[in-house]
């Protein structure tokens, strides 16, 4: 059981943690979200020592996280940091290994038997002897992700986990988090990504003005919360996600962005025009692509709606298409349409389409 009793950290100009209290039981996913700049992952690295607090105590299994406790709290966290933290002159099978020998003790072959059973956990067994300069973002979040599992902690800090993964890699995030809690430990994540959150936790941290300023199950925050900055804050992540390909059922899709969106108070002539611009956009997609793999994510703002496409082939740009019927209709209903490509993600284009409400 972890454990947050007053906790406060005042720096010199602001106080980003002022009465924080709260409790995670053992074997729970806990998500914590809020606001940028609420001290989010402040309270994240204190809970493994990094960050002490100016007053207030944190305790892991009723054991205080002190100077004093340090290696005794340092055994049961283990933190995966938005940075990665990897070591860039060890390969990727070493980076896993080094910390089993020289802290855990492990026998090496037994270190390197569980390094490559989380590699393949992760997707990533090809990777092993990988350099980290030639792995893509999202490779290097899941190499420390492993590298972290290798220690065995009984409770698992992750800051941001998906934030650079494409879409499959995070399904494969979320089905991973969920095993390894299945197996008892205890997961606390930092994240901005509400549909993670939503999808994998036991129970949501709400944090605003320096506390946990509501908690609930992620039906309670998500479709009841009971706080006015709650509400506000929810109502602002207003983004729904579908994945595309020959097999996609149109139909139910539209089903679900109608109840997605009417538990969120958007008007349905929104839905009619988002559909309609994504319908002529998937049409160009499959006239491009034999066998087109799309992540379509729609976000509803207060006054635009934005479709960001992802998919996956050769380079090309949407208002390149032949189909100029379909491509005048997108540029009809948009305000602005743009185009990226990089052909180190998995879905290397992205076409984004912003429109009015």
């Amino acid at each position: 059981m972890i454990k947050f009793s007053h906790i406060a950290k005042v720096y010199d100009n602001i106080t980003p943690l002022k009465d924080v209290n709260g409790i995670i039981d053992d074997g729970e996913i806990v998500s914590i979200i809020g606001p940028s700049g609420t001290g989010k992952s402040t309270l994240l690295r204190m809970i493994n020592g990094l960050v002490k607090p100016t007053s207030g105590d944190i305790y892991i299994d009723n054991i205080v996280v002190n100077d004093k406790n340090i290696n005794i709290i340092t055994k049961k966290v283990g933190m995966v940091f938005q940075s990665y933290n990897l070591f860039n002159h060890l390969n990727v099978i070493e980076n896993l290994m080094i910390a089993q020998i020289e802290i855990l003790k492990r026998d090496k072959q037994l270190a390197y038997e569980k390094s490559m059973k989380l590699l393949k956990e992760v997707g990533l067994e090809s990777k092993e002897n990988a350099e980290i300069s030639e792995l893509s973002g999202g490779e290097q979040q899941r190499i420390a992700f492993a590298r972290t599992l290798a220690m065995d902690p009984e409770v698992l800090l992750l800051d941001e986990p998906t934030s650079a993964l494409d879409p499959n890699s995070v399904d494969m995030m979320k089905a991973l988090i969920v095993k390894i809690a299945k197996s008892g430990k205890t997961i606390v994540i930092v994240t901005h990504s509400m549909s993670l959150a939503r999808d994998i936790s036991d129970k949501i941290f709400f944090m605003d003005d320096g506390i946990i300023y509501e908690e609930g199950t992620p039906e309670e925050i998500f479709m009841r919360p009971k706080k006015p900055k709650t509400r506000s804050f929810i109502n602002t992540q207003r983004t729904i996600e579908f994945k595309i390909d020959k097999s996609f059922d149109y139909n139910s899709a539209i089903s679900q962005l109608i109840e997605f969106c009417k538990k969120r108070n958007i008007d349905m002539r929104r839905i009619n025009k988002v559909m309609l611009v994504f319908e002529e956009v998937k049409l160009i997609l499959f006239e491009k692509y034999e066998e087109p793999e799309i992540i379509l994510k729609i976000t509803f703002k207060n006054d635009e709606t934005k479709l960001a496409v992802h998919y996956k082939g050769k380079q090309f740009d949407i208002r390149k298409t032949d189909n100029n019927i379909s491509l005048k209709l997108i540029e009809g209903l948009s305000t602005k349409i743009e185009y990226t490509y990089d052909e180190d993600e998995e879905y290397q284009n992205e076409a984004m389409v912003e429109m009015r409400n």
